[in-house]
Order: structure tokens, then C-alpha cells, then sequence
């Protein structure tokens, strides 16, 4: 199970695609380096 969380006030000031886009850039590189 993988899950997003969103703490980081530095990202309420973005808009929400480029949030979304850091955030799986985010999860892909953690699974990559999960199954590595």
C-alpha cells in the first residue's frame, strides 16, 4: 500500500497538477528503490 501525504505547507502554494506530479515522480523513484 502506498501512500501520498501531503504535510509539506510548501505544497499547499502550488498548484495541484504540479503537486500531483512531484508526488509520483516522488513514489515512482521509492518503488524503483524499493525493488532494486
Amino acid at each position: 500500500v502506498l501512500s501520498l501525504e501531503l504535510f509539506n505547507q510548501d505544497y499547499w502554494q502550488l498548484p495541484a497538477d504540479q503537486v500531483a506530479k512531484t508526488g509520483i515522480e516522488k513514489i515512482k523513484q521509492s518503488v524503483s528503490a524499493a525493488l532494486a
